[in-house]
């Protein structure tokens, strides 16, 4: 509630004091020690008090208390004066006559227009120092401004409180207001309290109650809306994240200026709840708002949402501005330097890798994790070749951690780089410990092989070397554990062994290792037949790394070329399908990748034998929707014959959605438990398309099968019941079926609008335009109740309007001075039209009171709702030009009237040949014109 309300409440009590003064002027004009001037000054003033000419008696008062300081009338004539002076909202000066008054039984008359005073000039310190001294005074006069005393303690309370620094002092004040604020909330006072009380209730840590008060008061004032929903959302965080996530979507759904502090809020939440997608998804809209002391806690939620997403590259900036910024050896820190090493490692960054362990070392000298970040930066320094340092890196791990966790690995990466370093001996015994400490391991057929070769390299160099002291015969044991007896490799064999060796490392994992085989593999056989498979099992390796799917797609698609009949296939076709939209996904969303993405699904789902997830359906069929909404809601003119790419993808958009969600006798599917729920706006997508191509009757049946399967499982969170019911609306309506039109209209208007939103606005109008136009012209009558009730839904709609739900209200409005005037007698038609739309003009261009602030300042927050008034502005302007020239032309006035019609109809053209933002404007414009000619 603004100031200047709550004052008018407080002085609406207030004259009541200088009224019964009347009675001590009588009496002082009796007594024997006033002089006859006195008498006659004092018998003056009242004689103007009962004219009711308070400024002379504001300025005779003044006079008098001058001219007799000591009169027995000094305290009574302070208290009229600061009556009076409360009235011109001279607070200072009415503060100073109470402050005059020396009889405190006056004193007490007027000590809540005093108190009041205090209250306007922001003087709480004082208000609550005098104030507490009537919390137990009673009187007649206090027990009927009861309220209003109570509302001025709970401020001088409330308002030091938000003054204060000391947190202790802060949840005193707050508990003394809270009583106080409760017992308001029924009375006049009840908005102003509610909005102080859900901020005490939020100081004292009352979050249940405030989060509920401050919902309840942003659906009651929409105007302050967002930042009610944003103290709900705070408080609903510290009771449940998930509902607080939901109110914050609420808040950046309306775009205002708590939407980047909401954004980034919701961003924290997401990371709480292990949401990790959304993060990505929502941390660069996010950034920019950042405030710089919460960079830190920014940069290591985005990194660790990354690194959970196996993201690794994403997650090493953020990660290193984090660490930059910390110089405290927490737990937090230390789980920030793992995760970088683990990305380093990941991405083969032995780098950063180096410098996170440098720094690991220094903060963590003693912990055991030390033995695992050397192991991976051993790893790590042997993708980049730098083997013989890999195997230093192991060999202390070996030597200094006993009891490190995974012998297995431990075991198995240093006999692997032993081999790789050329010590076959050492290799050749190291395996052979493995395979025998090990048999269950997944690595167990990789170790086979690299024993194999380290008795291939043992049985060369024993041919050269008798003191090896590995003999034929035992190269020829252990090749035959290996190979089964098979040995005397040809050229062919090799070339299939070392396929084979890619297809096994693949097969256990070695990821890494089968590539390097694989890259070899396709240049050394070019043209071989098998150069297809090698080129697809080189995608998947990839896309098991997540390293390259850009590699993964261009390996793919090789190999279709190069054996289509093998590889041209829909389960080819859903692996690129997945590459390409996580790619698109990685880079923003990109459009031509999210094209491919698309078109290799629907080339996937022509095949009738593959079975397709319903979500990537729903994701293709949504995808194609999203582009034809797009293309005809930029423009009301367009269809989607407009363009033929259009016409394809709605054609397609309907195709996949009846695959996805319509049975085999083409109806749509059952929803009767939660977990179809999320089909509800999928199916809506659905009908619009039908409407969209103009396939009305099956939009209709489609709609009240939605609606009748909502209606009957009434105990589902159903989301789109109104959106629905409205679409069944408006597509009866484009039939010309006005009945049942108007039967869904009325059901939204008056069952459904429990919460007002664009839909429920505009059933109203639509449900009054079409009421009007159904009436029989016999029973037009301002006091006809059909009547009457539409133009009050007609009203109420221009009175709570919306920038963001325009032109609903602009409609609403035009149509109630349209209505209104055709219910006029035929000679008073176009005078009543004309003030009326007058009256529409002051009322949308009024910033005389709150909700026209608030109205415009949407439209300044939001540049297409501002276009759209501009338009229907300047129309309104039109008309009223129009209208002006008419009735100057009944007045013989022709060349004004030429002059007013002129400027209408430069208005209207000028309007007509621009891109005129709805069809009923167009109607309307195309209308005057042709009135105008």
């Amino acid at each position: 509630m603004q100031r200047s309300n709550i004052s008018k409440l407080i002085k609406n009590c207030l004259l009541g004091f200088a009224i019964a003064s009347q009675c001590t002027v009588a009496y002082s004009i009796e007594s024997p020690s006033s002089s006859s001037e006195e008498a006659f000054l004092i018998r003056r003033i009242a004689e103007f008090w009962k004219d009711g000419d308070f400024s002379i008696v504001k300025t005779q008062i003044k006079d008098f208390i001058q001219k007799y300081p000591s009169s027995s009338m000094h305290d009574y004539l302070h208290g009229i004066l600061g009556d009076l002076l409360i009235q011109e909202n001279n607070f200072v000066d009415a503060l100073a006559a109470y402050k005059a008054i020396a009889d405190s039984s006056i004193t007490n008359k007027v000590i809540l227009n005093k108190l009041q005073c205090y209250y306007e000039l922001d003087d709480f310190s004082s208000l609550q120092e005098e104030g507490e001294q009537y919390l137990s005074y009673t009187s007649d006069e206090f027990e009927s401004r009861k309220n209003e005393y109570h509302f001025v303690m709970a401020e001088s309370y409330f308002r030091q409180a938000l003054l204060s620094e000391d947190q202790d002092v802060v949840k005193e004040l707050a508990a003394k207001a809270r009583p106080f604020y409760e017992e308001l909330l029924d009375t006049e006072y009840g908005e102003v309290s509610s909005f102080a009380l859900a901020e005490v209730y939020k100081t004292l840590g009352q979050n249940a109650k405030g989060a509920d008060l401050y919902l309840v008061l942003a659906e009651r004032y929409p105007e302050k809306k967002e930042n009610l929903l944003f103290n709900a959302a705070i408080l609903e965080a510290n009771l449940d994240k998930h509902a607080s996530i939901q109110i914050f979507d609420r808040v950046i759904d309306m775009r205002g200026s708590k939407a980047p502090e909401a954004s980034y809020n919701r961003l924290l939440l997401y990371y709480q709840t292990n949401q990790f997608d959304n993060v990505i998804s929502n941390h660069r809209l996010v950034y920019p708002h950042v405030a710089e002391n919460q960079l830190g806690t920014f940069n290591y939620v985005v990194a660790k949402s990354f690194y959970a997403l196996e993201d690794y590259d994403s997650a090493v900036s953020p990660m290193q501005n984090y660490l930059v910024e910390q110089d405290s050896a927490s737990d937090q820190f230390k789980d920030a330097l793992l995760v970088q090493l683990t990305c380093a490692k990941q991405l083969s960054d032995e780098s950063l890798f180096d410098k996170t362990l440098t720094t690991f070392k220094e903060y963590y000298p003693d912990d055991k994790e030390l033995g695992k970040a050397l192991f991976m930066h051993a790893m790590l320094l042997k993708k980049e070749g730098d083997l013989p340092a890999a195997e230093e890196k192991l060999r202390q791990v070996v030597e200094k951690y006993s009891d490190f966790d995974d012998q297995e690995s431990l075991l198995y990466e240093y006999s692997v780089l032993t081999h790789q370093n050329e010590k076959f001996d050492t290799s050749y015994q190291m395996f052979k410990n493995f395979l025998s400490q090990f048999p269950e391991s997944e690595r167990t057929q990789s170790a086979w092989r690299y024993f194999l070769s380290s008795c291939l390299h043992l049985s060369k160099e024993e041919k050269t070397d008798e003191s090896t002291g590995y003999s034929q015969d035992v190269f020829l044991s252990d090749l035959q554990k290996v190979l089964s007896n098979d040995n005397g490799l040809s050229s062919d064999e090799i070339r299939e062994y070392k396929l084979l060796y890619a297809k096994l490392a693949y097969e256990q994992s070695y990821y890494n290792e089968s590539l390097e085989t694989l890259s070899h593999y396709v240049k050394d056989y070019a043209e071989h037949e098998t150069l297809a498979e090698a080129h697809v099992l080189t995608a998947l390796s990839l896309n098991k790394l997540n390293s390259d799917l850009e590699g993964f797609c261009d390996h793919l698609e090789t190999a279709i070329k190069l054996n289509p009949n093998k590889y041209d296939t829909s389960l080819i076709h859903l692996q690129l399908y997945n590459a390409y939209i996580t790619r698109a996904q990685n880079q923003n969303n990109d459009a031509h990748l999210t094209e491919l993405a698309a078109d290799y699904l629907y080339i996937a789902l022509q095949d009738a034998n593959n079975t397709v997830k319903l979500e990537n359906k729903l994701w293709l069929a949504g995808h194609y929707f999203k582009k034809v909404s797009t293309f005809l809601e930029g423009d009301w003119t367009r269809s989607i014959h407009d363009s033929e790419i259009i016409s394809i993808m709605a054609q397609r958009a309907e195709e996949v959605y009846g695959s996805a969600i319509l049975t085999d006798n083409g109806e749509i599917i059952s929803i009767n438990n939660e977990e179809n729920l999320y089909l509800e706006p999928e199916i809506l997508k659905y009908t619009k398309l039908l409407g969209y191509s103009s396939h009305k009757e099956e939009k209709i049946e489609h709609l009240k099968s939605l609606i009748e399967m909502q209606n009957q499982n009434t105990a589902l969170d159903w989301s789109f019941k109104r959106q629905a019911l409205y679409e069944l609306a408006s597509t009866y309506e484009d039939q010309n079926d006005y009945k049942d039109a108007l039967d869904s209209y009325e059901f939204i208007a008056n069952h459904m609008a429990e919460k007002t939103t664009p839909i429920t606005c505009a059933s109203k109008l639509k449900s009054a335009t079409i009421k009007f136009s159904l009436l029989d012209k016999n029973q037009y009558s301002e006091s006809d109740p059909a009547i009457l009730g539409i133009l009050n839904q007609l009203k109420e709609l221009q009175i709570k309007k919306n920038a963001l739900s325009e032109p609903i209200h602009l409609e609403g409005a035009f149509n109630y001075a349209r209505i209104r005037s055709e219910l006029s007698a035929k000679n008073l038609k176009a005078s009543r039209y004309l003030f009326f739309l007058t009256r529409m003009k002051e009322d949308y261009e009024s910033k005389d009171d709150a909700l026209g602030i608030d109205y415009h300042n949407q439209l300044q927050e939001n540049p297409a709702a501002a276009a759209l008034y501009k338009s229907y502005l300047t129309y309104i302007n039109a008309e009223i030009l129009r209208m002006q020239a008419k009735q100057l032309l009944r007045e013989n006035k022709k060349v004004e009237a030429q002059e007013k019609k002129q400027m209408a109809y430069s208005m209207l053209t000028e309007l007509e040949n621009s891109n005129v933002p709805t069809k009923f404007l167009k109607s309307q414009i195309n209308r005057s014109l042709k009135k105008l000619k």
